[in-house]
């Protein structure tokens, strides 16, 4: 194996890597699964990205007040405080 073909080998590797480091720590910081994304985050460049990408981002919505973006779920927004959504339990 040629030095060129090990240099381009260990840059794959490594953009692998941090994709998977960047998937972990980004599900860590949202309450998600982080080692089965992470490790999901390793499998493929750049399809394991944009899936991640889309999955957890498609939960969205604007607050009516601020409008930032926020999850469907919550019950009050975060950022202006108002009420979105009346607790049924």
């Amino acid at each position: 194996m040629e030095s060129t073909d090990m240099y381009i080998l260990l840059g794959v590797i490594f953009i692998v890597l941090l994709q998977g480091l960047w998937i972990f720590q980004d599900a860590r910081k949202r309450g998600l699964r982080y080692w089965l994304w992470g490790l999901f985050g390793c499998l493929s460049v750049p399809a394991s990205l944009i899936i991640y990408l889309l999955v957890t981002r498609a939960n969205k919505a604007l607050c009516p007040r601020c409008e930032k973006k926020i999850s469907k779920d919550y019950l009050i927004c975060p950022y202006c405080r108002i009420e979105l959504k009346m607790n049924t339990k």
